[in-house]
Parts: structure tokens; sequence; C-alpha cells
């Protein structure tokens, strides 16, 4: 389930040509809606597993504000991205020129998808390496 919603946004992000109807764009919208709630379900589930109950709170806050904040600023750079790129075809106004940009901005994005993954797998790997060594918490 922990890989299951960076797998599943990826490719849905990647998908979309100036030609897609709609129903290509309403799977892709389930795909990357599905992605996105399996993968912030799983990261709020990390950040919480090993906080003492006296500071979940302030925990399960800075997961919540921290997940706002970064969603906020990556979907404002990725429309620079895609501005920036429909603002420089030859006919900025064709739906080509448009769609290029996003498709611009949705590569980007699941590119991100995939490196946080990876870091993720890694990060998770290294933990499960040490806890054979790892000591029981003291009760100070």
């Amino acid at each position: 389930m922990r890989w299951s919603g960076q797998r599943a946004a990826g490719p849905g992000l990647a998908t979309v040509d100036a030609h897609s109807g709609y129903a290509v764009l309403l799977v892709t919208q389930l795909v990357v809606g599905t992605g996105v709630g399996a993968a912030l379900t799983t990261i709020v589930s990390l950040t919480m597993h090993d906080v003492p109950p006296d500071d979940s709170g302030v925990a399960g806050a800075l997961t919540n504000a921290t997940q706002q904040i970064g969603g906020a600023v990556g979907i404002s750079l990725l429309n620079v991205l895609a501005l920036t790129v429909t603002g420089t075809a030859a006919d900025s106004r064709s739906a080509d020129a448009l769609t290029s940009g996003y498709s611009a901005a949705f590569l980007t994005g699941a590119g991100l998808l995939a490196a946080a993954a990876l870091i993720a797998w890694t990060a998770l790997r290294g933990s499960r390496a040490g806890q054979g060594t790892a000591r029981p918490r003291s009760s100070t």
C-alpha cells in the first residue's frame, strides 16, 4: 500500500494530450485522486508511527501544515512551468500549445513523484535494516 499511491499518481499525470476526450480525463483524474489519497494516508501513518502520545497533536499539525504548504508551492511552480512552455510556443493560443505546457508540468510532476518514491523507498529500506539493532526507549 505504501508505494501504490505514488505508482498510481505518476502515470496518470502524463497520459493527456491535445486530443484526449472527457473519458480519458475522467479516468486520469480518478487514478491521480486515488494515488494521492493513498500516498497522503501513508505519509500521515508513517509520521505518526514513532511519536509519543503527548506530542501527537503537534506532529499531526506539522504534517498537515507541511502538506498544505508543499502542495500550494508545488502547484504554483508547476503552473509557472506550464505557462512558460505555453507562452514560448509559436501559436500560444492553440490547443496544442496549451496542452504542451500542461504536459511539461505533468511530466515534471510525474518525475518528482518518482524521485519521492525512490527517496522514500531508500529511507524505509534503511530503517528496516536497523530494526534488528534498535534499543528499547528509556522511560525517563
